[in-house]
């Protein structure tokens, strides 16, 4: 509801200073600190704190690291945000899923941000009371846990 309860910080080098927001306006926005500061701030009714960038102007990003289960936003040139979940795949994949994607629904994705993972992957839908435990374990010997942050689609 437009309370900041942490502006985005270049503070620390273990985190990302991306992140993912919905102004009051309504428009879906992935941007950075700089941004946050110069172009955001006061503006943004949500937000939540993201990874690396994958897509950037358009552009597929060089981003190295293990491969891991993958949850990841994306925007599109038209403003629609794109929410993707993906198992144990690199950076690289990601990105390749999200163009192929781009190819199959016949739209540009201009952005797109690696959010949290492994663990916090997840993709749920369906009715249900809070505290949620998201079971990603399967067979994998992966322990169920609640998830600190996440993005929700609610009807209205």
């Amino acid at each position: 509801n437009g309370i900041v309860y942490q502006a985005p910080s270049t503070a620390s080098l273990e985190y990302s200073d991306n992140w993912f927001g919905v102004t009051t306006d309504g428009e879906y926005v992935i941007s950075n600190t700089e941004g946050y500061n110069s172009t955001y701030n006061g503006t943004i009714q949500y937000g939540i704190g993201g990874g690396k960038l994958l897509i950037k102007g358009g552009e597929a990003q060089t981003v190295s690291g293990e491969d891991s289960y993958r949850t990841c936003v994306g925007i599109t040139s038209d403003g629609d945000m794109i929410l993707m979940c993906l198992e144990e795949c690199s950076y690289d994949t990601a990105i390749f899923a999200f163009r192929e994607l781009e190819k199959e629904l016949g739209v540009d994705i201009t952005t797109v941000l690696n959010m949290d993972g492994g663990g916090s992957t997840t993709m749920y839908s369906g009715n249900s009371r809070w505290p949620w435990d998201f079971d990603i374990s399967g067979e994998d010997g992966w322990t169920p846990r609640k998830v600190a942050d996440a993005i929700a689609i609610v009807a209205k």
